[in-house]
């Protein structure tokens, strides 16, 4: 049950959480204390499940003796797993080599695995190939498959994109925590006004949805709950493409939000993104209201930037203070990099991101971008190619 949402200090971890799920009290050696699910035991380190489904890493040796104790008694007990474990096979990712594809499409017989449904503590667990679910709510494997389909969907594009993501290859499935009210949502801290949120990053990162973003809600008169087939949420393909892309990677603010908007407003339906005719779509979700009026934004035609060196080089707090222009050139950017640039076959933005999953810093990582060009030649260049469809860029100064 959801508990007050409080402050927690723990080893220097401090968030602000509230419980959709059963936890214990766990206290470490200097007396703080929190309160956290036992995710992963482990002989030197434990991994702790926040209550608000954020993960934290323990050394054991940080632990309070009752912890310590109450380890060596789950360690003895050695109890059996349920379900299918948080482990299987997941799909390798395509490397830098693979052709930029014309569509990605998942499986439309999404197997869902049930792994517990506890009703008195309100915690029921699916899984689908690369994602658990937990939610406050019983739901049918049927309700979890039609939802999965964004999930998996989304997964699969970013697999098959050539830009090396290999976090869609990683043995670990993402987390999901589905609410049955925006109440329960909000009470974890969620941001308010938003249809779902990404927490964390990398490996680690939890996605927190509220059973209505993804069309699912109680039927009239009946204790369960049923799919809207007419409703979509791409706001939430934003927060998984965030979920799945690397830590490496995300070093620009542009590249983090242009890439999450490219897949947002690439057109999607019943588990199938269309790639090839994604341009129309991409172009009216910056400079109008979105091919569905889902969140465009709206910048018009005749957009004026500023100089692209400085763009690109925002921090991102910065950045998201004005994100209506800013996320919509980022997606105008990161779309030519990907389909418009050079030869047209993504070879500079390959390059951009190898770079930075190798380590560079992203300043060095970027000379990729520009392969000889100056700045001012690549605004040329970027001007060149939005003309071709229909936006006239003008840069500032």
């Amino acid at each position: 049950m959801p508990i007050a949402a409080r402050h927690l200090l723990f080893a220097g971890f401090c968030v602000l959480v509230g419980s959709p799920c059963q936890a214990r009290i766990w206290t470490d050696v200097d007396g703080r204390k929190i309160e956290a699910e036992l995710l992963e035991p482990g002989k030197h380190e434990v991994t702790l499940q926040l209550v608000n489904g954020q993960t934290t890493k323990v050394p054991v040796a940080r632990l309070s003796t009752a912890d310590q104790a109450y380890l060596n008694k789950v360690a003895r007990e050695q109890p059996k797993p349920h379900g299918v474990p948080i482990t299987g096979t997941i799909s390798r990712c395509m490397g830098f080599d693979a052709y930029w594809p014309s569509a990605s499409q998942c499986s439309l017989d999404l197997k869902i695995d049930v792994v517990s449904e506890d009703k008195q503590a309100q915690k029921f667990v699916y899984q689908s190939a690369h994602y658990q679910f937990v939610c406050n709510a019983q739901l049918r494997p049927s309700v979890v498959a039609a939802m999965a389909s964004l999930f998996e969907g989304t997964h699969e594009l970013l697999r098959v994109l050539p830009l090396n993501n290999r976090l869609t290859a990683t043995p670990t499935k993402l987390r999901v925590f589905l609410f049955d009210s925006m109440a329960g949502y909000y009470a974890t801290g969620a941001p308010p006004g938003t249809a779902g949120v990404c927490i964390g990053s990398g490996a680690n990162a939890v996605i927190l949805v509220p059973l209505e973003s993804l069309g699912v809600r109680k039927i009239p008169n009946k204790d369960e709950f049923g799919v809207d087939p007419k409703h979509t949420n791409k706001v939430l393909a934003h927060e998984l493409t965030h979920a799945l892309m690397e830590d490496q990677v995300k070093a620009a603010a542009w590249y983090i939000e242009g890439s999450a908007e490219y897949v947002r407003l690439t057109p999607f339906a019943a588990g199938r993104y269309r790639i090839s005719d994604n341009s129309a779509a991409i172009i009216e979700g910056v400079t109008a209201f979105g091919k569905k009026k889902d969140g465009g934004r709206n910048l018009g035609k005749s957009p004026e930037l500023p100089p692209l060196e400085m763009f690109m080089s925002l921090p991102y707090p910065r950045f998201v203070a004005n994100p209506q222009f800013n996320y919509g050139i980022a997606t105008l950017l990161t779309y030519y990099f990907y389909h418009l640039d050079g030869r047209g076959d993504a070879a500079r933005i390959k390059g951009y991101v190898k770079a930075l999953q190798d380590g560079a810093k992203e300043n060095i990582a970027r000379e990729h971008l520009l392969d000889g060009r100056s700045w001012p030649q690549l605004e040329a260049d970027f001007t060149a190619a939005m003309a071709k469809l229909g936006v006239k860029v003008k840069f500032k100064g």
